[in-house]
């Protein structure tokens, strides 16, 4: 009896190409060019990552370097990025809708903020520590130490953490009512509905953690960096300008022109 009954079940009522909400077309060439495209990428970002801090922590002489330190803990949260984050960013993009539970989209998007913060501090850490290394070079191998370094690094990690943490707290999650109708999207699978579906985005409408998160995540870290980088630009062109001339000595808290 059983072998009768599966026998009756035809392969047709099996689709394959469907997703859970019936809405992607599973097989379509567009899905499969952009879930391919989009996973190479992720491969070469958790690999490229993965090389940075083998070598760093690997290789002892690359450890001494508190350069070296710096680029380790960036590569650091640029890892965890593309392990804690981009995996489901690229099932939501190659979906079009969040696959995943309600709870898990308020986490993923605080772990999103953390180390996106994370990663933006380091390079401001970055730029810091080689503005020093021009302005200060015969004082910087004593004031950028392993220890300070590591110090520096440990904070970047908190302060981002303090910046994602209210995120706990709010309304993080929206839904949309229908799918989108558009026949140019051979992704579509059955645009001839209205099918609401669930997405992970940010709808926070308190303004003042809106202020707060974009000052500490983006505005005032951008601001330092190109603050550092124009400083390091024009030390740079004046130990350069007075090289030539020979007209600058040096001093032990760097050089001035003479």
């Amino acid at each position: 009896m059983e072998s009768d009954t599966s026998s009756n079940i035809s392969t047709d009522d099996i689709d394959v190409c469907s997703d859970p909400l019936d809405v992607v077309d599973t097989c379509s060439w567009w899905f499969i060019v952009k879930a391919i495209v989009l996973s190479l990428i992720l491969i070469s970002i958790i690999f490229g990552n993965s090389l940075v801090i083998a070598s760093v922590f690997l290789y002892r002489k690359l450890r001494r370097s508190v350069s070296n330190l710096f680029i380790a803990s960036l590569a650091l949260a640029d890892f965890m990025l593309a392990i804690l984050v981009l995996p489901f960013a690229l099932a939501k993009e190659i979906y079009g809708y969040w696959l995943f539970q309600h709870n898990m989209c308020k986490i993923w998007l605080v772990v999103d903020v953390w180390v996106c913060t994370a990663s933006i501090l380091h390079l401001c850490a970055i730029s810091f520590d080689r503005y020093i290394a021009i302005a200060l070079p015969l004082r910087y191998p004593n004031l950028m130490t392993n220890k300070r370094c590591k110090f520096i690094c440990l904070a970047m990690w908190i302060l981002s953490f303090l910046i994602c943490f209210p995120a706990l707290f709010q309304n993080t999650t929206g839904y949309t009512n229908s799918v989108k109708n558009n026949s140019t999207n051979s992704s579509s699978w059955n645009n001839s509905t209205s099918t609401p579906l669930p997405q992970c985005d940010v709808v926070n409408t308190q303004p003042g953690y809106i202020i707060y998160s974009a000052l500490g995540s983006f505005f005032i870290p951008s601001f330092v960096l190109i603050g550092f980088y124009i400083r390091i630009f024009i030390g740079q062109e004046v130990y350069d300008s007075s090289s030539k001339r020979g007209d600058f000595k040096w001093k032990r808290t760097g050089y001035e022109n003479s």
